[in-house]
């Protein structure tokens, strides 16, 4: 990612390397001032304004221009993406019973449950009673064949509670079959490879030695579950723990939709600027469906944890208590502190990670550095 000529460019000062739009300088002292307040401190910074890219700035200790990091639930934005082109291209209809595509899903009371309900985290579907192996997240497969067999923990849209890995199971088996491909593959060929975007899906092993990895605090990255469902989430969050998902090996090669995307910070820029723009084999997302997979559908207090929040059709949304983007914004944080969107509202596609994740409830230095950017390119 560079600018596109000399003139164009400012090169960052102090502890901040990269560049930034001349618009956007005080982005790069705002991105400076976070690393001389904390030693520790690491971010990769990128924007792209309309398809163009305005502004690539790293810092810290152990991250660096090439890092790649793992992103969590930033990947589930990722995998949102290709169900937008799944939707756009006919191939999934959200008003259809999951079981049209899936019959095998058809268990259990989940005869009616549509996909739309299925992947706005309201299916009651956090995981199943025995609790998921994570070597079937490993190969999803086996936990998509657990999954539909499972009755749901809530009534379907009565409520909305965070799939937080389940919902990459669901994505790929109906990547799966919709295209006869893995979620993996239909990304790699269709979005990734030829946009060179530098977000990954399953990590090639060539790779692996440009990983810099999380550091992982000792406070929880999720919000424990409220006391009555704590029983819900089995092993999920404890087994393996979020150490063996962001810096494993298997992890990384794996690419879990929901959880083990890598990606430097100009990668997840650049996928959302395709959303919005052609930059090398068509843009991905037409406006419609930037609108369909954007509405709101599920709103207020999380049933598992009792926090709010606000989702689309996958998509987080942006809210009272992550205000990081406009009402029509399309993005996905992730656990240990990345974001990424794209916003049809001024064109801007957003990625920041940070291998030093911030505490529970987000990063607000994402969301404070992304209204930066944006109040630096309206000035």
């Amino acid at each position: 990612m560079s600018a596109t000529t000399d003139h164009e460019r400012i090169e960052a000062t102090g502890l901040v390397s990269g560049w930034t739009d001349p618009r956007l300088t005080a982005v790069a002292e705002a991105l400076d001032d976070l690393a001389q307040g904390d030693a520790s401190f690491t971010a990769q910074l990128a924007a792209y304004s309309h398809g163009r890219p305005v502004l690539d700035l790293w810092t810290g200790p152990g991250l660096g221009e090439q890092s790649l990091v793992c992103v969590f639930s930033v990947s589930k934005g990722l995998a949102g993406i290709c169900m937008g082109i799944l939707i756009e291209r006919g191939l999934i209809d959200p008003s259809a019973p999951v079981a049209e595509l899936w019959p095998e899903f058809a268990q259990a009371g989940k005869e009616n449950i549509t996909i739309e309900t299925l992947l706005s985290h309201r299916a009651g579907l956090v995981d199943t009673d025995a609790g998921i192996a994570w070597e079937d997240f490993l190969d999803d497969e086996r936990a998509a064949r657990e999954l539909a067999a499972q009755r749901p923990y809530w009534k379907p849209d009565t409520a909305w509670g965070y799939h937080s890995v389940t919902m990459g199971v669901f994505m790929s088996e109906l990547c799966r079959r919709a295209t006869g491909r893995s979620l993996q593959e239909f990304y790699e060929h269709e979005v990734r490879a030829p946009r060179g975007i530098d977000f990954y899906l399953g990590l090639p092993d060539a790779l692996e030695p440009r990983v810099s990895p999380v550091i992982i605090p000792s406070y929880p990255l999720s919000a424990p579950a409220a006391p009555q469902l704590i029983d819900l989430m089995s092993g999920i969050v404890i087994d393996p723990g979020f150490d063996a998902v962001a810096n494993s090996r298997a992890s990384h090669a794996a690419g879990l939709p929901a959880a083990s995307g890598m990606a430097s910070a100009r990668g997840i820029a650049r996928l959302y600027a395709a959303v919005g723009s052609d930059l090398g084999g068509g843009r991905l997302l037409s406006d419609e469906t930037i609108a369909i997979v954007g509405q709101v559908r599920s709103h207020g207090d999380d049933v598992l944890t009792g926090f709010p929040g606000r989702f689309g059709l996958v998509f987080q949304k942006p809210s009272f208590e992550r205000p990081f983007a406009s009402y029509r914004a399309i993005g996905h944080d992730g656990a240990a502190g990345a974001l990424g969107f794209y916003d049809p509202h001024d064109g801007l596609a957003f990625g920041y990670t940070t291998n030093t994740p911030a505490p529970l409830g987000g990063d607000r230095r994402a969301d404070a550095l992304a209204s930066a950017i944006r109040g630096g390119l309206s000035a």
